[in-house]
């Protein structure tokens, strides 16, 4: 049996991207025979050790953040504590400072990284990070990467390519499935709503709803906007102000994982407006193609592009441009054909590439080449 430190910012309930994969992984590599630990900081209060699903989880304690990082004053000798019991580490990142402590760490235990994304907001933190980061890869065994973008668009990357490996990110297709709670759900939602389109995601500014904002000024039809953010005051006020209030809904959170997914179910496509580079994948693509919804989303130079197949799965639209974003959204809801053939290949693809236990099984494939070359030196 496999023993494996995962090191990521935060886990599960704690909701975003990273997270989402981390948790994945997690319960997932325990079906191919592996023993997984988390060391993450807890989001609020004191030090936690619990198990989830089989997954033994370690809360540390956060003292303050600094540009977004979490402050842990036990971290390096909690990481040097698990280290001795486990045979890899795995370190989710961008994580400046668990980075920085993997440095020092003793020994040469074997060691992968995760590519989420470059770090591309704080740019104070990007001039420290800099150097430390190059040291990080240098030190690591294997870089895994989503898709061929995290490579080719990074600042960083680059120079080691040759550590690079390719598993995508996925999710359990299987719990999408509709069933009578969420049949019943959805027929709500379409008797309330009729019609509509669909965002999810936190309500920050490079998830580019200020632009689908824009563009619902050219469409006649309704876009449900689920997810909260410090944003949403200022872009519920902006819909009014620039007269679409009408046909943008603000809904927030919902209640559970089974009306988020009656939303997807209910919905006619998927819009991802993002218009940053902090939207390096977007999970919530799978989400809507394993609910058979063709979806628009932003070219950006990072991963978004890369998870369906332009004009088979996906529309893709140029960043902060509402008039193209407008035309996407008016051409899959005039042609109802087209909708259906994009969602069915949308399904096929999310079938086929994105489950959780594939992506279980490539990581651990993975492990297993590091492990057996670092027995070799």
């Amino acid at each position: 049996m496999l023993k494996i430190l995962q090191i990521g910012k935060y886990y599960s309930p704690v909701k975003g991207g990273m997270e989402t994969v981390l948790k994945l992984l997690a319960e997932g590599l325990q079906e191919y025979d592996c023993e997984v630990t988390v060391l993450c900081s807890a989001d609020g209060g004191s030090a936690k050790e619990e198990k989830i699903q089989g997954v033994k989880i370690h809360r540390l304690a956060k003292m303050a953040d600094f540009f977004g990082q979490a402050i842990n004053p036990m971290l390096f000798f909690k990481m040097r504590k698990l280290a001795k019991s486990c045979d890899l580490i795995h370190i989710h990142s961008p994580n400046p400072i668990v980075e920085l402590c993997a440095l020092f760490l003793p020994g040469k235990l074997p060691m992968v990284v995760t590519h989420h994304s470059d770090v591309v907001r704080q740019r104070f933190l990007k001039q420290i990070y800099w150097p430390v980061v190059k040291l990080f890869l240098r030190r690591v065994d294997r870089i895994i990467i989503p898709t061929i973008n995290h490579l080719k668009y990074s600042d960083v990357l680059p120079p080691f390519e040759k550590k690079c490996s390719y598993a995508s990110f996925g999710i359990k297709l299987k719990d999408y499935r509709p069933c009578e709670k969420i049949n019943a759900i959805k027929n709500t939602l379409l008797k309330e709503h009729g019609d509509f389109g669909l965002f999810v995601g936190r309500l920050v500014g490079y998830k580019g709803v200020l632009v689908l904002i824009d563009a619902m000024k050219n469409v006649d039809f309704k876009v449900i906007i689920i997810g909260d953010g410090p944003l949403y005051s200022e872009l519920k006020a902006q819909s009014i102000q620039k007269g679409v209030s009408e046909k943008v809904v603000f809904q927030g959170e919902v209640a559970s994982d089974f009306e988020l997914i009656a939303y997807y179910h209910a919905c006619q496509f998927f819009v991802l407006p993002s218009v940053g580079r902090n939207e390096n994948f977007g999970m919530v693509q799978l989400e809507a193609m394993i609910c058979q919804k063709p979806v628009i989303a932003t070219n950006l130079k990072t991963g978004v592009p890369c998870v369906g197949v332009a004009d088979e799965t996906t529309l893709l639209v140029k960043p902060n441009d509402p008039q193209e974003l407008a035309r996407a959204m008016n051409k899959l809801v005039k042609d109802k054909s087209l909708r259906m053939k994009m969602g069915q290949s949308a399904y096929e693809l999310a079938l086929a590439k994105y489950d959780w236990l594939k992506m279980a099984r490539e990581y651990h494939e993975i492990y297993g080449d590091v492990l057996a070359k670092s027995a070799l030196k």
